[in-house]
């Protein structure tokens, strides 16, 4: 974890030195449109082994940039998070039934690239998305760990319909298939491809609703040298806030054990509920 976490605030450092300079969701030239945003939430997660059911809640941190011009689109988002689990099972080769506390945490790196088929201030995105998923939830490492690490290829669509010059509606679905997970567990280390071969059918399944508040009030497609030589030093930075579900359908297979057994893991269904808040990375950061 504390690599991983290393890792992540390198990214942060990344991410930030790239963004200082643009602006959150504003169209340069008519040409193209940059929209950065960092949020804070909290998140519910549901998710099963072969013998733990875990509740697990928590806070996370995302950093978004999505660019886009007359038809093409690209965003990148990332997302890590930490809480709390409330687990319950079978935890250990004792066999005994336990029911415990202990920590989780998750990070996610999602990849879109598709086209427009709106406008640049209205987009309507179809899209790919790539997604490293890794949630590691409670126990220690010979007490029935809990790790379900995934990389889904799948499709989504976006679409943002302004209701005034500055509220708008965003909604954004996404569906996906496992290319292959990594299931960590008490006796258990292995990768699904190396199973039963990529794409075993396993999905995911993504919803979400937000909306945004222009808070530059920049109204349409402006040149952005005029932007520029205009802009207010205090100038207010555009809000949003996005509820999110996920649900994880995963399909069972055998499963290494022990090194000379073989442990059947169930099919099982998982969810995650997030609530998000955040701000654009806009004029008061340049």
């Amino acid at each position: 974890m504390e690599m991983v976490s290393k890792w992540f605030v390198q990214v942060i450092l990344l991410y930030v030195s790239l963004c200082t300079s643009a602006w959150a969701w504003k169209c340069h030239y008519d040409f193209y449109c940059q929209d950065a945003r960092i949020g804070l939430g909290g998140y519910y997660a549901h998710f099963t082994s072969p013998s733990v059911s875990t509740h697990n809640g928590g806070g996370f941190l995302t950093l978004q940039e999505h660019m886009h011009w007359k038809w093409f689109y690209l965003g990148i988002d990332a997302y890590s998070g930490i809480g709390g689990s409330s687990l319950s099972g079978v935890a250990s080769g004792s066999g005994m039934y336990e029911k415990v506390s202990d920590r989780n945490w998750f990070f996610t790196f999602v990849t879109n690239i598709g086209m427009n088929f709106g406008s640049l201030e209205k987009p309507t995105f179809l899209y790919l998305t790539l997604s490293p998923e890794w949630y590691d939830i409670g126990f220690e490492k010979d007490r029935g760990r809990f790790i379900n690490g995934m990389l889904l290829f799948g499709l989504g669509t976006f679409n943002r319909t302004m209701l005034t010059d500055k509220i708008g509606l965003e909604s954004r679905a996404n569906v996906a298939w496992d290319v292959t997970r990594r299931l960590v567990g008490y006796g258990y280390n292995v990768r699904s491809d190396q199973v039963v071969g990529a794409f075993d059918g396993s999905y995911k399944v993504e919803l979400a609703l937000g909306i945004v508040y222009r808070g530059n009030a920049y109204n349409g497609v402006e040149d952005v040298g005029k932007v520029l030589t205009s802009a207010r030093r205090f100038e207010i930075p555009d809000l949003y806030a996005k509820i999110k579900g996920i649900y994880y359908h995963t399909k069972g297979l055998n499963v290494p054990y022990l090194e000379t057994q073989t442990l059947r893991y169930p099919t099982t269904d998982n969810f995650v509920f997030m609530l998000e808040f955040g701000i654009g990375l806009n004029a008061p950061f340049i």
